[in-house]
C-alpha cells in the first residue's frame, strides 16, 4: 500500500470542502493542503498567472512527497491543468470534471447555470466540456468576482453574502432568459424560412440558428440537374446523404468557420490519395477540410497545417447532427 500523502491546493481555503469530501470517502488516506493566501484570489488574475502559481504549487507539493494532487481550484482547473499534466510526472486531478458530471445528472431541461470566478468563467471550460458530453445542452455562466473574498473573510452565511448572491443570480437569471427568447426568435426564424432543412436536420439547424450572422449564407436548394453536373465536373459519385443534404440546400457558409458548399467541391490529391473537398471545418485551425473519397460514405477531416487526414465521421448525418451541432453550440 502507498502511504504517501495526497496533495491538494487552491488560491484560499475554499478548497478545503474538497478536503473533507475526500476524508469522507478515502478516510485512511494523509492529505497535505496548500492555502496560497498570499496570492489569493486567482479568479481575477490571467491565465499565464494562474499557471505559474500553479506550477509552483505543485512544486511546493511535490516536496512533501504526494503520490497525486488535486487542483481544488476551479480557476487553475480551468486554465492551467493540461500544462500541469504535460510538466510534471505524477496523477494529477482537477474539479471541473466532476462538477460537470453532476451538474449532467441533475439537469433535468438541458439547462445548466455557471457561476464562478472571472476566470474560471473567461475560460470556457465548464462550456466546453458540457457541450462534449451532450452538444443539445443549453449552458449559461455568470463571474461573481465577489464570492472569493467573502468566502475567505469567512462571510457564507450573513446578510452581505445573501445579497450579493442574490444580485448575482437575477443577473444571471435575467441574461438566461433573454438567451432563451433570442434564441427562441433565431431558431423560429429559420425554421420558417428553411423548414425542410430544420426537420431533417433538427439539431444541427437550432445551434446553426443560434450563431448566424447577417452575413451567413444558408443558398437555395439544389436541382438533381445541377448535383448531376457537379458530379460529371468532378468525375465523382456523390454519397446518397450528401446529396440529400444538397437537394435542402446548396451550400451554407457560416462565420463560425463551417462551409458546405456544391458549387464550391474540388478535387485534392493528399499523400497519393483522391480526395473530394465537401467544404470547410475550422476545428483545429482555418481552412482545415472536410473529405469525401470515392465510393464511401466516410467523411474525413485534412487537418493542413499538420498535413494528415484522420477518418472524422461515418456519414452526413452524423456530421451535421453531432459534429457540426457539437462545434456550433461551443461558440
Amino acid at each position: 500500500m502507498d502511504t504517501r500523502p495526497i496533495g491538494v491546493f487552491d488560491s484560499g481555503v475554499g478548497g478545503l470542502t474538497v478536503v473533507k469530501q475526500i476524508m469522507k470517502v478515502m478516510p485512511h488516506e494523509n492529505i497535505v493542503y496548500f492555502g496560497d493566501t498570499a496570492r489569493v484570489p486567482y479568479g481575477t488574475k490571467s491565465k499565464e498567472a494562474v499557471t505559474k502559481y500553479s506550477k509552483q504549487n505543485v512544486r511546493f507539493l511535490l516536496s512533501k512527497e504526494v503520490k497525486a494532487i488535486i487542483v481544488a481550484c476551479n480557476t487553475a482547473s480551468s486554465n492551467s491543468l493540461e500544462a500541469l499534466r504535460e510538466t510534471f510526472d505524477v496523477p494529477i486531478f482537477g474539479v471541473v470534471v466532476p462538477g460537470v458530471e453532476e451538474a449532467l445528472r441533475s439537469t433535468k431541461n438541458k439547462k445548466i447555470g455557471v457561476i464562478g470566478t472571472p476566470g474560471t468563467v473567461r475560460s470556457g471550460a465548464y462550456e466546453r466540456m458540457i457541450c462534449e458530453q451532450d452538444s443539445e445542452m443549453q449552458v449559461f455562466t455568470k463571474a461573481c468576482p465577489l464570492f472569493v473574498p467573502l468566502a475567505e473573510e469567512g462571510w457564507t452565511d450573513n446578510e452581505v453574502s445573501r445579497q450579493a448572491a442574490k444580485r448575482y443570480l437575477e443577473e444571471l437569471d435575467a441574461f438566461c432568459e433573454e438567451q432563451k427568447r433570442v434564441q427562441g426568435e433565431k431558431q423560429k426564424e429559420f425554421k420558417a424560412n428553411h423548414p425542410e432543412l430544420f426537420f431533417r436536420y433538427p439539431k444541427f439547424s437550432k445551434a446553426l440558428a443560434k450563431v448566424l450572422d447577417p452575413s451567413d449564407e444558408i443558398r437555395p436548394a439544389a436541382t438533381e440537374e445541377q448535383i448531376g453536373n457537379q458530379e460529371s465536373v468532378l468525375d465523382f459519385t456523390l454519397p446518397s446523404q450528401v446529396r440529400e443534404f444538397f437537394l435542402l440546400t446548396a451550400g451554407i457558409q457560416a462565420s463560425t468557420g463551417v462551409i458546405l458548399s456544391l458549387s464550391g467541391m474540388f478535387d485534392l490529391t493528399i499523400q497519393g490519395g483522391r480526395y473530394c473537398v465537401l467544404g470547410e471545418f475550422w476545428k483545429e485551425a482555418d481552412g482545415d477540410q472536410l473529405l469525401l473519397r470515392p465510393g464511401e460514405d466516410t467523411i474525413w477531416y485534412y487537418a493542413h497545417e499538420q498535413d494528415k487526414v484522420k477518418r472524422f465521421c461515418n456519414d452526413m448525418t452524423e456530421l451535421l447532427e453531432k459534429k457540426l451541432t457539437r462545434y456550433l453550440n461551443e461558440q
